[in-house]
């Protein structure tokens, strides 16, 4: 299914597939068009994720599992302090 999705992509943004499309029904055809299209790429991938059964390559380790919760708040700091600074 993500396969299809990019393709579909890739395939829409070339020049001789483009814009003879947009010639023939219009940029706003051409974008409902191309978003309805989107739309529908996105739902197959998301059915295609929630359809996949969960796969454990390998357990987590006891004491990693308390890795996340303690390291997460501490990197939210820079990351915030890098999109509010100029």
């Amino acid at each position: 299914m993500l396969i299809a999705f990019v393709a579909s992509h890739m395939a829409i943004s070339q020049h001789g597939i483009r814009e003879p499309l947009i010639a023939r029904i219009g940029r706003g055809g051409y974008g409902a068009l191309h978003g309805v299209f989107s739309l529908i790429g996105l739902a197959a991938v998301y059915w295609g994720y929630w359809q996949t059964p969960y796969v454990e390559l390998w357990p987590p380790l006891g004491l990693f599992r308390a890795v996340p919760p303690i390291v997460m708040p501490v990197a939210w700091i820079p990351f915030i302090a890098g999109l509010t600074t100029p």
